[in-house]
């Protein structure tokens, strides 16, 4: 009965394991296309910057301020992801 009992656990952690891996998946793909986005939407942005009759260099600036938080806070996300796969973040 222990043995059954032992093997029914493991495939519970087992599923369990599964949808969890599913789930990182998930959030990774969406982070990429979250990424994606961004870049296409920063592009487009310095695409009318560039094309503009006016000199806007504040445009510039704000721009680039974005793009760097963006990109901070998305390491500072997929390094809590790293964390939390090993166990350190909980």
């Amino acid at each position: 009965m222990l043995a059954l009992l032992g093997d029914a656990e493991s495939q519970f952690t087992n599923s369990q394991a599964n949808a969890v891996a599913v789930r990182r998946s998930l959030v990774k793909e969406r982070l990429r296309r979250l990424e994606n986005a961004f870049k296409l939407t920063s592009h487009a942005i310095m695409l009318v910057i560039v094309q503009s009759d006016r000199d806007r260099p504040e445009l510039v600036c704000l721009l680039a301020q974005k793009q760097v938080k963006f990109t901070y806070r998305l390491m500072k996300f997929r390094l809590r992801l790293v964390y939390r796969r090993y166990g350190a973040g909980t």
